[in-house]
C-alpha cells in the first residue's frame, strides 16, 4: 500500500481518460441532461481506481497489467453510471413524484441502465477500452523502470 511510480502513473493516466471519456460522453445525450459535475467525479473516480486497482497490478506482467485495466475500466464505467445516476435522481427528487427511497432507487437503476445502453456504442466506450489498454501498457514500463 505505499506509493510507487507504477501506481502514480496509473492515477494520473486513468484520471486524464476518465476526464476525456466523460467529455466524450456528454455529445451524446441531450442539452437537459445535467453535466456540471461529471467530468471532475469521473476524473477523481479514475483517480482512486487507477491508483488502487491498476496500480496494485503494475510490475506483475503484460498480461496482469492488461487485465487490470481492462477490469479498470469496467469499474469505472459500471461506477460512474450509478454514481451519475444516484447524484441526477436526488436531484429530481419532489415530493409529488417519488413516493419513497425505493423508487428512487428504482429511477437511479433505470437512468443507469438507459445511460449505459446509449453510450455502450459510441466513441465514448471505445476510447475507454483502448485508452485503458494504452494506460496499462504504460503503467507497467514505468513499474518496470522505475520500481
Amino acid at each position: 500500500m505505499y506509493p510507487t511510480a507504477g501506481k502514480l502513473v496509473a492515477a494520473v493516466l486513468f484520471a486524464a481518460l476518465a476526464w476525456i471519456v466523460c467529455d466524450l460522453a456528454r455529445d451524446e445525450f441531450p442539452q437537459r441532461v445535467t453535466f456540471g459535475w461529471v467530468s471532475e467525479a469521473g476524473a477523481l473516480l479514475g483517480l482512486v481506481l487507477g491508483w488502487r486497482i491498476l496500480g496494485r497490478q503494475a510490475g506483475r506482467g503484460a498480461a496482469a497489467t492488461a487485465g487490470a485495466a481492462l477490469t479498470t475500466a469496467i469499474l469505472f464505467a459500471v461506477f460512474g453510471l450509478a454514481l451519475w445516476a444516484f447524484v441526477d435522481t436526488l436531484m429530481r427528487i419532489s415530493p409529488s413524484r417519488l413516493d419513497g427511497p425505493f423508487e428512487a432507487l428504482e429511477e437511479a437503476v433505470y437512468l443507469a441502465i438507459e445511460r449505459a445502453r446509449r453510450l455502450i456504442a459510441t466513441d465514448a466506450a471505445a476510447v475507454l477500452f483502448a485508452g485503458s489498454l494504452v494506460a496499462g501498457a504504460i503503467t507497467e514500463f514505468v513499474a518496470r523502470r522505475y520500481p
